[in-house]
C-alpha cells in the first residue's frame, strides 16, 4: 500500500509541477538512479545496475530533447556539451562498471539541480507589486553568483 501512496504523489507532483519544477525532478531521478546503480555494483546485482544506469542515461538523454536553441542559444549549447559529455560518462561506467565516473556525473547533476533551484527560488521572489502611487512595478531578486563554475573539455 505504500508503494502505491508513494506512486501516487510523485505522479501528482509531476502533474502540477512548473517546467523549472520537472527539470529539477528529473535531475533528482537520475541522481537516485545513479546511487542506487552504485549500491547494486557492491551487491553485483548486474541487472539492477544496468536498470538504473539506463533510466539515468535516458533522463539525460530527455534533457537534451528538451533544449530550446532559439531560447538563451549559447546557454543552449554548454548545456548540450555538458549532459552529451555526462551520457558518455555513463555508456563507459556501463561498460566498465565505473563507480568514479558514475560519481563525477551525479556531481555535475547535483551542482544543475542546486543552479535551478536557486533560478526558480530567485524568479519566484520577482514578483509584481505596487509602489506608493498605485503603479504596477517589478521586484527583481539579487543577482546570485554561480557557486561553482564548471570547466571541462569534450
Amino acid at each position: 500500500m505504500n508503494n502505491k501512496l508513494d506512486k501516487q504523489y510523485i505522479h501528482d507532483e509531476i502533474l502540477n509541477a512548473s517546467p523549472g519544477e520537472l527539470i529539477i525532478l528529473l535531475y533528482g531521478g537520475a541522481i537516485k538512479a545513479l546511487e542506487k546503480c552504485k549500491k547494486q555494483v557492491d551487491n553485483k546485482d548486474p541487472h539492477d545496475f544496468s536498470l538504473n544506469l539506463t533510466k539515468a542515461e535516458s533522463i539525460i538523454c530527455e534533457l537534451m530533447g528538451a533544449l530550446k536553441k532559439e531560447i538563451f542559444p549559447e546557454l543552449v549549447e554548454n548545456l548540450a556539451r555538458l549532459y552529451d559529455f555526462m551520457f558518455k560518462q555513463l555508456v563507459e561506467a556501463h561498460k566498465e562498471k565505473d563507480i568514479e565516473r558514475i560519481d563525477q556525473v551525479i556531481v555535475l547533476l547535483k551542482g544543475l539541480r542546486e543552479s535551478w533551484s536557486e533560478a526558480l527560488e530567485n524568479a519566484a521572489e520577482e514578483v509584481p507589486t505596487e509602489n506608493s502611487q498605485g503603479e504596477t512595478v517589478k521586484v527583481e531578486a539579487p543577482k546570485v553568483k554561480p557557486k561553482v563554475a564548471l570547466s571541462f573539455n569534450v
